[in-house]
């Protein structure tokens, strides 16, 4: 936000425009307000720079009339050397307490002193208030600050975005009213330990408490020793990414359940190595995409498989482990209905580790078993890097000739004679023999 800003610009072009822009206080109903850094050694700058701010704010905040407001402020200040404990005078929060009723939209970022003004109003202070995102820059918790957590408590807030070192359960969240939540939230020492942070089975407790989520972002950053310990710190939906030379992981999931899709990505932090999308369509079934090497157990996988109507299932290891998750017991539990963990599943893709995974007669008997079953299996692939141990074609040959549907065969080897994957859809097409494709 400065004075060059186009509905300030608009003003000074003429008597017209400068109508137009004067009554038309939709025009000024979204900014942004930034501080930027300035170096140390400018004293007078870092002194003038709020309070020039400061009076466009105050111009357009007049302008705009009673609009409802989109506002998102960022503070670099951080970098500055001016003190830790005490807040920049004429700071633009202050000018955004005076309008918190007219607030719709708001994402704030700074360090949390700066930011306490405003988030400590009372729930009552931010009637219009539908979206709040807060991240902090300064490494303190949310908690350390008094009252700073009120904001969340305010009665229209459906979307929250909280970057800050918090216990994600402890926040006084209305977890009834929420749509849309995004959580990324560090530990933070203490005087003899950490405190704070999210792990798998914290994720799993929030998703507990997600009677209207639509979209839910989950982050957490674990140590590299304590993921080795306990499963209970592992992701369901994710694949880990470390920085050379970091050896914290960084591992998060995306779950959206309107529309029904799934996310989930891998690679160093700030990057988009290795992101895997699937798209979101209207009425699409839900799809989840799960990392199994991340498991110590398949407990959190069959408490995962639960918790959401999955259409769509990826099982995958993206590393070696010493054990194997998706095997014939695994495989046992999905059968209906003797279990309900997947009753809605009609596409199935198992990518195990090369040397593990079921057995041929496994993933048969589970074909079987889901083919007569109301929901019936639409699409099944199975990649192996082994030989192949029954002739998986002529098996399944009562259930593609059937009628039931016009099956489209695809052979996927990767050496040698494998187990291809077998595809039934809707067109009409014929039985492809299964040849290793050079």
């Amino acid at each position: 936000m400065d004075p060059s800003e186009p509905p300030i610009l608009l003003g000074r072009i003429c008597r017209h425009w400068r109508a137009v822009a004067h009554f038309t206080p939709m025009l000024l109903r979204s900014m942004h307000i930034s501080l930027p850094f300035v170096h140390d050694g400018h004293h007078s700058a870092k002194r003038q720079v709020p309070v020039t701010l400061g009076k466009v704010l105050e111009q357009w905040l007049e302008r705009s009339a009673t609009s409802s407001l989109d506002v998102s402020l960022s503070d670099a200040s951080l970098y500055s050397s001016h003190p830790h404990n005490q807040p920049i005078p004429h700071h633009p929060i202050y000018k955004l307490v005076g309008v918190c009723r007219r607030l719709r939209h708001l994402a704030l970022t700074g360090k949390a002193l700066e930011l306490l003004p405003l988030l400590r109003l009372g729930s009552e202070s931010f009637p219009l208030l539908e979206s709040l995102r807060v991240s902090t820059t300064d490494g303190g918790a949310i908690t350390d600050y008094q009252d700073m957590t009120n904001a969340l408590q305010s009665p229209s807030l459906t979307d929250i975005s909280i970057f800050v070192p918090a216990d994600p359960l402890l926040l006084p969240l209305q977890w009834a009213q929420l749509t849309s939540l995004a959580l990324e939230c560090l530990s933070w020492w203490t005087a003899n330990s950490y405190r704070g942070g999210l792990d798998g089975v914290g994720a799993l407790e929030v998703l507990r408490r997600r009677p209207n989520l639509q979209r839910c972002e989950l982050r957490m950053f674990q140590d590299r020793g304590a993921l080795a310990l306990t499963s209970d710190t592992f992701c369901p939906i994710c694949t880990p990414s470390s920085s050379e030379g970091n050896t914290d992981f960084r591992r998060g999931f995306r779950i959206s359940m309107h529309p029904n899709f799934a996310v989930c990505w891998s690679g160093r932090p700030g990057t988009l190595d290795g992101l895997r999308i699937s798209t979101p369509i209207q009425d699409m079934p839900m799809r989840a995409e799960i990392d199994t090497a991340f498991f110590a157990s398949s407990d959190l996988v069959f408490e995962l498989l639960c918790s959401f109507p999955i259409f769509y299932l990826h099982l995958y290891s993206s590393r070696h482990s010493y054990i194997s998750l998706v095997d014939d017991v695994f495989l046992v539990y999905l059968y209906p209905p003797r279990h309900d963990l997947c009753p809605m599943l009609t596409h199935v893709t198992l990518t195990p580790e090369v040397g593990t995974g079921p057995s041929d007669t496994a993933v048969l008997a589970f074909i079987r078993a889901q083919m007569g079953w109301p929901t019936p299996l639409q699409q099944v692939e199975v990649h192996f890097v082994r030989e192949m141990e029954v002739d998986i074609m002529s098996e399944l040959g009562p259930f593609i000739w059937t009628g039931f549907k016009s099956p489209s065969t695809i052979s996927k080897f990767c050496s040698g004679n494998l187990m291809p994957a077998v595809d039934w859809t809707n067109d009409t097409g014929s039985n492809d023999s299964c040849t290793d494709p050079k």
